[in-house]
């Protein structure tokens, strides 16, 4: 298995504030498909840290199912906050 090599706290942190953003100017806007794959490929990573396993590769296949703005920037910001507990 490839083995990405990604800080996913950081991407987190970064994610979360671009979804509050668009959350605060769009509303209930579904996620651009290239952004919410970056967004779960940031989820998968830490995801994958917090069971102390290595980050996966990233997936280049886009999403076939569009998710809301509010709720990516749930579960990105659960695994964000998840991750600064494991890391206290």
């Amino acid at each position: 298995m490839t083995v990405s090599s990604v800080d996913p706290q950081a991407l987190l942190s970064k994610w979360c504030t671009t979804l509050q953003e668009r959350a605060n100017e769009q509303g209930e806007e579904p996620v651009d498909p290239e952004d919410q794959l970056a967004v779960e490929n940031a989820v998968a990573a830490g995801v994958a840290v917090l069971a102390g396993e290595p980050a996966p590769a990233p997936s280049h296949k886009l999403p076939t199912r569009a998710i809301l703005t509010k709720d990516l920037l749930i579960t990105a910001d659960l695994v964000r906050r998840a991750l600064v507990q494991y890391q206290d």
